[in-house]
């Protein structure tokens, strides 16, 4: 059943949907990225009184709850979010799961209805053993009114219902949702379900058996995973062992490290689950950036020429020009960053290695707003127009793990366009005061000897 016809970023779906569809649906919007902004909105003569949600996940999930009622349950629902001003997708969800807590009569839509309920059921006792002759005096759209009044409820759509305050309940967390599931078929009539990695050899026996052989070998086998870029990639069911490692690979990754492997799968895409696994070993020989996955931003960072009031700045296509700078730097853009291939990783360390004393300079050391502090010094290339943060010599101790942080956050800040001392003293201006303080260039009166140490 369609709970929700819901619009996204142009985009018409109806809810509830497989959770693996939603995840294709946010990727193919590039809405996937946890955090990621949006607003979902909501058909208004859909059913229920919720207008907008910012978590399309959530508001599956609650269309799933509702998919799941009975049509009492459905009725209690609707009219205790027709109670809600505003109706949020979390208070539905929290209603969802405690509509047990929730009185509701359906039907019961005036004063006088619930006052015979409140007479037959026997719920005031000052009305209970009265003579029939006064009994049958009684008011009954009073004593309705006098129900709602002591229990504080409220004819709402379909009934009366007394409404739960759901302030401070809370819903089940969602299972998480298997990196992989795969299906079988026979290549004529027969196909399995969709079955969940890890299987036990007992599910691999039971699905064998659906279709009459001793193995499933020999079948057609097809995945699909909640890594959207990872659909597809597997044709047989031989493959099923290089699956569920890639499914172990996955599990063992933290949620920055899927984001590296998700901007090296969208540069690589990788035609086979074999390629998806040496790529997710060889995450190590590619250079991958996060910060950068805006080209915009990476613009404004780029244009060290103007300051941050210079009036030309808001006529800069800071996404072209970013996009642009990427490129020059070998660089691939990517929505979960930018992407530097193993290839242009080693060309740039080598470059940076053959460079000779007199190509770069390391100014003095400050601490750096850009490292969290650290003691740190600015380094230009003069050949090839580029500053990059390093450790201060006195700090630089591979062995040191706070100074393995500093170089992790100097790597972070990345390499910068720096065509001249102006921009190098700008560099340093955008890092903070005491940088500039401390390490600026005198320009005027600098020869290429006067200006400070060489490396």
């Amino acid at each position: 059943m369609n709970v929700f016809h819901v619009l996204l970023a142009g985009k018409s779906a109806f809810l509830p949907m497989d959770r693996y569809e939603a995840e294709k649906f946010l990727y193919d919007l590039g809405l996937d990225l946890p955090g990621t902004e949006y607003e979902v909105h909501i058909d208004p003569y859909h059913g229920y009184p919720i207008e907008t949600a910012s978590d399309f996940r959530e508001l599956n999930r609650l269309a799933h709850r509702i998919d799941q009622m009975d049509d009492y349950q459905r009725a209690t629902f609707t009219a205790w979010c027709e109670t809600q001003d505003p109706c949020t997708v979390g208070d539905a969800l929290r209603a969802s799961n405690n509509l047990n807590r929730i009185e509701f009569h359906p039907g019961f839509d005036s004063d006088e209805l619930l006052g015979n309920f409140a007479l037959e059921s026997e719920l005031f006792e000052e009305y209970n053993g009265l003579p029939d002759e006064v009994y049958n005096m009684l008011d009954r759209a009073k004593v309705g009114a006098q129900m709602r009044e002591m229990q504080g409820g409220v004819f709402a759509e379909g009934g009366y219902l007394v409404p739960e305050p759901m302030e401070g309940l809370d819903y089940p967390p969602e299972e998480p949702l298997p990196w992989f599931q795969v299906s079988f078929s026979d290549g004529w009539v027969r196909e399995s379900d969709w079955d969940p990695l890890p299987m036990t050899a007992e599910d691999e026996k039971e699905i064998a058996g659906y279709f009459e052989t001793d193995s499933l070998d020999g079948l057609h086998m097809v995945c699909r995973s909640s890594l959207p870029q990872l659909d597809g990639l597997v044709a047989a069911a031989e493959e099923l062992p290089e699956l569920r490692e890639m499914s172990d690979v996955l599990a063992g990754r933290d949620s920055e490290e899927l984001q590296k492997y998700k901007a090296l799968l969208e540069v690589l895409k990788p035609e086979s689950i074999s390629e998806a696994l040496c790529l997710s070993d060889d995450m190590g020989q590619h250079r991958i950036e996060p910060g950068y996955a805006d080209p915009a931003a990476y613009g404004r960072q780029c244009a060290t020429g103007l300051t941050e009031d210079h009036p030309l700045r808001e006529f800069i296509d800071y996404a072209g020009y970013g996009a642009a700078m990427l490129r020059e730097h070998g660089f691939t853009a990517t929505r979960y960053g930018a992407v530097m291939l193993g290839p242009q990783v080693e060309q740039a360390q080598a470059e940076q290695h053959s460079r000779s004393a007199n190509e770069i300079y390391s100014g003095q050391d400050f601490q750096c707003n850009a490292t969290d502090g650290f003691p740190t010094v600015l380094c230009y290339d003069l050949v090839n127009n580029q500053a990059w943060l390093e450790p201060a010599p006195a700090f630089d101790d591979e062995d040191d793990p706070l100074c393995q942080e500093c170089m992790e956050a100097c790597r972070a800040w990345g390499q910068r366009p720096c065509e001249s001392w102006e921009d190098y003293n700008y560099l340093l201006e955008r890092i903070g005061e005491e940088a500039y303080e401390n390490a600026a260039v005198e320009i005027e009166d600098q020869g290429m000897g006067g200006m400070g140490a060489m490396v």
